[in-house]
């Protein structure tokens, strides 16, 4: 009994022994392939009662640390969210170039503002205004270029998202199947040493995308579910994501959003069989809503929702600025030849109202920017540009509150049709003005004055008396009031008297002018109004001298010298107070030329509304945006401003209308006696705008705080190097957090190997103690066969 069993014991070493050789040269035929976990057999002494009966094999095992695995998981995932963020932000880097290579937005920008400074210096070289319109244009393109290289970056994240999340419902589809044949071969007793491996290669590929949380149960199966609880694999489901990318780049540009990304339950074909729970809300710019903390998945939702759009947030703030503080000087300005129309950008309706302060000028010249001549024959200068005091003057609404529509009316009463004037001593004119939209009988009717001086010095006008014939008085006489030299406008001041009869009725004033001289010219003129009239607020009235020194004189012609509109899109005259439009100012069959003068002018919104709206602080130009260098949309949005960002149109086709100078007062005559020249003129030479425009670039600006950039005050050129600067930042941070996860993974990596990877010089060290072990064990086998030989020779 005793050799039987030394038999046994030796046959089953025998088998052991082969196993383990087995094992061992598929450990060492696998040292360098990914994925593999040394084997190793698990052997147990075998004993019949109580006896030593051999040694058995008890199962193939992997020499696996399941705690260092769940950690190189995890820093699986940091990595593939940093490679990711570092893999854009190179691609970021090769987008915008590198500062002092001579092709960064910094360089564009100086080169602009070069050519506005030799344009400044010699403002009537055409050369240099082309120059000065080539480098805009190139400096556009630039900016054009580096925004849609934002978006279009953004748009391959996007994609690479779909990709990612491609890979990922792979995975979980290839670990449902796993987990299938796991507990299939756990149930029959088959080896899962390689389906064991298969799975944790897969959970790595996994965790590269997304950051995961696994369990093992007992049979080998793995569960898997999100950081937030959100199961991705568990025995009961089979999971997936799903999210649908953007169509376009025009629809990241447009919409500014991103489809979620959903989790549901699935059946066996990959149809939804469940309710869906949001693994990544929608994405939104400059916010991102999910409990992902790493993987690939994570990173590129960062560089897409975050990362890119705090770029291109930091670029649209230099753009926006650059053409808002640019397009205010501008505005101020002329070209030379200057321009016979201008439209503007911003939409209003004609009942838009905002409150005023300040001054500006409106003036209309000939082609070769000389005076038009005065049709009337008592002015000696050309026809003098229109100043509207906006800060002063009330037309009903209060003290500096116009709507569009009295801003029109104000410039068309100027520049329209010339009319009968009165001359009362110094005044070179009066006129009634309505202060009333319609005139129905039985109602109050008010009026203001429109005075106009065009002496040299102040002169004192007095109305000492207001008579109505069909109307009662309801205010105070005016008094008396002071018309500074070269004043011309409404006086602001409302008068009014109920009217009692059907009309037409005569309003007859009583007017004294002091001259300068202390000499009074006294005059009585009648001005007649009709009633039952609508729409006539801030029409003129010319009146008819019935007494005293007063004079009337007519014009030599009636040509209209310009005229304001509201238009449509599409030019059309809008005529309602409802439907918005543009301001369009355009002189009379482009015999003319315009030019403004914004002066002090400001718009300050409407303090009176609750909340308050507040204004803008722009001068009239501006606001309406009548002479704009950069075009804007009338919404001051800076939003996608980098992208949409051009020049205008006609100053594309003709670079004379670049504003360099701006109109400048004809030298007065010698003999101070004489009736002063209040006319302007333009002239070729003119660089006072040039000048401004060019000293832009040293000019410490306002800029909110956008991106990565805190609100601060710089030039132009310093903030777009510190864009620069911010990005180049960005990306050396990128590439430091990479470097440093893939450090910490690198480490794990090497504990895991230790314990999971195949050591050859170990495995080489197990071959010769197998290789003694089975030797030994035949040795025994032999010993024993000769044992049984003499044994049986004894009998």
């Amino acid at each position: 009994m005793s050799l039987t069993l030394a038999l046994n014991n030796a046959i089953t070493s025998l088998r052991v022994n082969q196993a383990s050789m087995a094992i061992l040269s598929q450990n060492i035929a696998n040292a360098n392939t990914e994925g593999y976990s040394r084997q190793v057999v698990g052997q147990q002494a075998m004993y019949v009662e109580g006896s030593g009966a051999g040694v058995d094999i008890t199962e193939v095992l992997r020499k696996v640390d399941k705690y260092l695995v769940s950690s190189l998981q995890t820093k699986n995932s940091d990595v593939g969210r940093t490679q990711a963020v570092k893999d854009y932000m190179d691609r970021v880097q090769l987008l915008l170039g590198r500062p002092g290579e001579n092709a960064d937005l910094s360089t564009y920008i100086d080169n602009f503002f070069n050519a506005l400074r030799d344009l400044a210096d010699n403002p009537d070289q055409p050369s240099l205004r082309e120059t000065t319109l080539g480098n805009a244009t190139i400096l556009v393109e630039q900016i054009n270029a580096l925004a849609q290289g934002f978006e279009d970056l953004r748009l391959e994240v996007d994609q690479e998202i779909t990709r990612s999340i491609d890979v990922v419902n792979y995975e979980l589809d290839h670990l449902h199947t796993l987990n299938i044949a796991i507990t299939n071969a756990a149930a029959v007793g088959n080896d899962r040493v390689g389906l064991l491996d298969e799975r944790d290669q897969a959970l790595k590929n996994l965790s590269e995308q997304i950051e995961i949380v696994t369990s093992e149960r007992e049979n080998g199966e793995v569960n898997i579910s999100t950081s937030r609880g959100f199961s991705l694999l568990d025995p009961v489901n089979h999971y997936k994501l799903l999210y649908t990318g953007a169509a376009s780049v025009t629809s990241i540009i447009n919409d500014a959003s991103f489809r979620s990304i959903q989790i549901v339950p699935v059946n066996a074909e990959g149809e939804a069989t469940g309710s869906a729970n949001t693994l990544v809300g929608v994405g939104v710019e400059g916010s991102l809503d999910t409990d992902l903390e790493s993987g690939r998945l994570r990173g590129l939702l960062e560089v897409r929702d975050i990362i890119m759009p705090s770029m291109l947030e930091s670029l649209d703030e230099m753009t926006s600025t650059l053409r808002d503080t640019f397009n205010a000087i501008h505005n101020d300005g002329n070209g030379f030849p200057a321009v016979a129309t201008m439209t503007g950008t911003r939409a209003l309706s004609l009942a838009d109202s905002s409150d005023w302060t300040g001054s500006m000028t409106f003036g209309v010249f000939n082609p070769d920017g000389s005076a038009i001549s005065n049709p009337y024959l008592s002015e000696v200068g050309g026809v003098r540009p229109f100043t509207l005091d906006l800060g002063t003057l009330d037309i009903g609404g209060g003290t500096g509150r116009f709507e569009t529509q009295d801003i029109i009316d104000e410039f068309n009463a100027y520049f329209g049709p010339p009319q009968k004037k009165i001359h009362v001593g110094d005044l070179n004119d009066i006129r009634l003005v309505s202060m009333t939209e319609n005139n129905p009988v039985g109602a109050a009717f008010s009026f203001d004055f429109d005075f106009e001086n065009l002496m040299g010095d102040d002169i004192t006008v007095d109305i000492t008396n207001i008579a109505i014939a069909g109307g009662v008085l309801a205010s105070a006489l005016p008094g008396t009031r002071t018309v500074s030299a070269g004043d011309a406008g409404r006086t602001g001041t409302a008068y009014s008297f109920d009217v009692t009869g059907a009309g037409p009725f005569t309003i007859t004033i009583d007017i004294d002018v002091t001259n300068v001289d202390g000499s009074v010219t006294s005059s009585t003129i009648d001005f007649t109004v009709n009633t039952a009239l609508t729409d006539i607020k801030n029409d003129r009235y010319v009146g008819t001298v019935t007494g005293g020194a007063g004079v009337e004189e007519l014009p030599t012609n009636a040509n209209r010298f310009a005229t304001a509109t509201l238009v449509d899109a599409d030019g059309g005259v809008i005529t309602n107070d409802t439907d918005e439009g543009y301001l369009k100012i355009s002189t009379r069959n482009d015999l003319y030329v315009l030019s403004i003068d914004e002066g002090d002018s400001s718009e300050e919104g409407r303090l009176d509304l609750s909340p308050p709206e507040v204004g803008t602080h722009r001068g009239l130009s501006d606001y309406f945006e009548l002479n704009d260098f950069f075009v804007r949309d009338g919404s001051d949005s800076t939003t996608n401003s980098a992208i949409y960002l051009e020049i205008r149109a006609d100053i594309l086709a003709n670079s004379s209308y670049i504003a360099a100078g701006n109109m400048t007062q004809v030298k007065q005559p010698a003999n101070p006696l004489s009736l002063p020249d209040w006319s302007y003129e333009l002239g070729p030479g003119g660089n006072e705008t040039a000048k401004q425009l060019a000293d832009l670039a040293l000019t410490l600006v306002s800029f909110d705080a956008a991106g990565t950039l805190p609100s601060t005050s710089r030039t132009i050129v310093d903030y777009a190097a510190a864009v620069l600067g911010s990005i180049s930042t960005q990306a050396l941070f990128a590439e430091q957090d990479l470097s440093q996860q893939q450090l910490l993974l690198t480490g794990f990596q090497d504990k895991v190997d230790s314990i999971s990877g195949v050591n050859l010089d170990e495995e080489m060290a197990n071959t010769i103690i197998f290789q003694n072990a089975y030797g030994a064990t035949a040795r025994v086998i032999t010993v024993t066969k000769d044992l049984f030989e003499t044994l049986l020779q004894s009998f």
